[in-house]
Parts: structure tokens; C-alpha cells; sequence
């Protein structure tokens, strides 16, 4: 056998390629103009989901929300929920994970996991996510560890037993932070 393999003819395919380009017609390129640039801004930027600006939105929102609030109706239960559903959903890639950090989004989810007005769901959708952001990046464990499990060990009774009996593998998953770094 020979020391090189049969190549494929990549080079006559590349060949033939540039000499036709499309085949049809023969077109001059031309600048687009300023109203065909506005309308594909505008079609790129409908189309293209900002993901660090949609969280900070959610913080933004939660935390305008949740401040002062005295009672919880049903249809802000479902906003929040709704809302941190979104989050969760975001926060699923590492990489949007650490930018949750760097928004403080774990002073907020903090907030809402002690804070005795909120129903199980909500802290535990909040648990959730915190459980999601930590999955696999060990930077984001570390933060967790020094800015949430100080703050949800002190906090008030009711919570630690959402958080103990809470069978989402995101509270098992903050147990075992807690115990790797308590060791």
C-alpha cells in the first residue's frame, strides 16, 4: 500500500466551485443599501436571542417584584415561577451559568429561597436552579458555596426542611457542595 490515501479530488470540487460561483448569472456586487442594512438589523435582532440581557431582565424583574411585597396573589405565584423557569432554561450552558454569578443572580435566588412568603414551588424552582448553575463547573460551586449555603444554613427552619426533603436532585446536588467543601 502507498503512504498516502486516495484522496477525494477536493481541489477540482474547490476548482469548479470558484469558477461557477452559483452557476446562473453573472452579477456585479453592489453596497447594500441604507434601508436593506436597517431592515436585516432589524431581522437579526428579532431573530437572535440576547441571553445575557434576557437575564439580567429576569434578576431585574424578580427583584422588582419580590421587594416589599406582602402578598403573594396567584397570578405573580405564576410570574415568578414562569420567570424563573425561564432562567433555569438559560442558565442550563456553563457559560451563561457564570454570567448568573457575575449578575448577582445568587443574592436574588437567596433572597428568594429565605424569604418565608414565597410557596415551596418557588423555592424550589429557585433550589433548582441554583442545583443547575453549580452542575459540572466548579467555579460556579465555589461562589455557591461561600455566597448561598452560609446564608440558607442560618435561615429559618421552614427553609432547611424544603431543602432537606426536597427530592429534585438540585438539593442533593447543594448537599454535596456543602459537604465537599465542608471537608
Amino acid at each position: 500500500m502507498s503512504s498516502n490515501p486516495p484522496s477525494f479530488p477536493w481541489l477540482g470540487l474547490l476548482n469548479w466551485s470558484l469558477q461557477y460561483q452559483d452557476g446562473t448569472i453573472d452579477r456585479e456586487l453592489n453596497e447594500l443599501s441604507e434601508e436593506k442594512k436597517t431592515f436585516l438589523k432589524d431581522v437579526f435582532d428579532s431573530m437572535i436571542k440576547d441571553e445575557p440581557k434576557r437575564m439580567n431582565e429576569i434578576i431585574c424583574t424578580l427583584i422588582e417584584k419580590t421587594n416589599n411585597i406582602i402578598i403573594l396573589s396567584n397570578d405573580l405565584e405564576n410570574f415568578i415561577l414562569n420567570e424563573l423557569e425561564e432562567l433555569k432554561d438559560i442558565v442550563e450552558q456553563i457559560d451563561m451559568a457564570l454570567v448568573f454569578t457575575r449578575l448577582n443572580g445568587l443574592k436574588v435566588l437567596s433572597g428568594i429561597i429565605n424569604h418565608n412568603l414565597f410557596t415551596n414551588d418557588i423555592r424550589i424552582m429557585a433550589i433548582s436552579i441554583i442545583g443547575t448553575i453549580s452542575q459540572n463547573n466548579p467555579s460556579v460551586q465555589h461562589i455557591i458555596y461561600k455566597d448561598i449555603y452560609e446564608s440558607i444554613s442560618q435561615s429559618n427552619e421552614s427553609t432547611s426542611e424544603i431543602v432537606s426533603t426536597t427530592s429534585n436532585h438540585s438539593a442533593s446536588i447543594l448537599d454535596e457542595l456543602c459537604q465537599l467543601y465542608v471537608s
